[in-house]
């Protein structure tokens, strides 16, 4: 038997002093790199634009609303989003962004991997920019029973 300290805040909002684990999470982080077209935001029309980091504000939305839609276990969060040149007045020329997909069912987790992947390039193909995609890391979740 091993013990730890819970790094969430489920079993203190539950009211319980202690659980087992039954499962190990699975996990899956990615970085995006958005790469599109630099232009003056004062100038540029809308419809004209190709812009990365529009793209990467609809995928940070897209990874809450796909956690919510699937439910307790599935978690998501996009830890870093950089722009550049990061100026008040340019729309950008990339964005780069993690992604940190988890869930304690395996297919469940490739399932959100799959939507996250068909989100990105549907946003992507729509807005005319293109996306290079890096797996930082990938742990396959475990049923512990």
């Amino acid at each position: 038997m091993e013990l730890h300290v819970e790094q969430g805040p489920v079993l203190e909002a539950e009211g319980v002093t202690i659980g087992a684990v039954t499962g190990v999470q699975g996990i899956s982080w990615t970085e995006l790199t958005i790469t599109g077209q630099s232009n003056h935001a004062g100038t540029t029309p809308m419809d004209l634009r190709h812009d990365p980091g529009y793209v990467a504000a609809a995928v940070v939305a897209h990874v809450r609303e796909l956690a919510l839609r699937m439910g307790s276990r599935q978690v998501g969060t996009v830890g870093r989003l950089e722009l550049h040149p990061n100026l008040v007045n340019v729309v950008a020329a990339s964005a780069t962004m993690t992604v940190d997909l988890r869930n304690t069912d395996e297919a469940l987790l490739q399932e959100a991997e799959a939507d996250l992947a068909r989100f990105v390039a549907d946003a992507a193909t729509a807005e005319g920019v293109t996306v290079a995609e890096r797996t930082l890391a990938r742990f396959k979740a475990g049923d512990l029973r």
